[in-house]
């Protein structure tokens, strides 16, 4: 408790500026995983991470709907080696 009596947040929530983003489902979700999958294919330099950020999802979610697609995650940093093709 603090000192105004007053319970300690048992979580974090809302109330301490972490909000929730809604579920991915349906329709939605099948467009943001064809386009994620038609963008890490074609650009052979966009990580999983830019692409969770372009679309606003969680980087486990953005790895999720990639392996969904069946698309073949390159090993890390791949495209930013020199000699790289």
């Amino acid at each position: 408790m603090t000192n105004d009596q007053t319970p300690a947040p048992a979580h974090r929530g809302p109330e301490l500026g972490q909000l929730r983003r809604p579920r991915l489902t349906g329709e939605k979700r099948d467009e943001v995983r064809a386009a994620m999958a038609d963008a890490y294919n074609k650009d052979k330099t966009t990580s999983v991470r830019s692409l969770a950020e372009l679309h606003e999802v969680s980087y486990g979610l953005a790895w999720t709907l990639l392996h969904e697609a069946k698309v073949v995650l390159r090993d890390r940093a791949s495209g930013l080696r020199k000699g790289s093709k």
